[in-house]
């Protein structure tokens, strides 16, 4: 797995688990909003992680190579 890769994982589980802890305070009204909210949303921050994980992982790569 490259470093993009796993940032973005590991981005997304830190994200994921900071909603669950979310939802378990909320009551039925509340969750059934944020998850429908969630749902329209959790694609474009996935995608906005994934580009940033990308960018620091080109980064890194540059950075190694011009080391070389």
């Amino acid at each position: 797995m490259q470093d993009g890769e796993r940032d973005v994982r590991n981005n997304m589980r830190f994200l994921m688990g900071s909603v669950g802890i979310a939802l378990t305070r909320l009551d039925v009204c509340s969750k059934t909003w944020l998850l429908m909210l969630l749902k329209t949303t959790i694609y474009e921050l996935y995608e906005i992680v994934n580009r940033i994980a990308m960018k620091k992982a080109l980064y890194r790569r540059r950075k190694i190579a011009l080391q070389k």
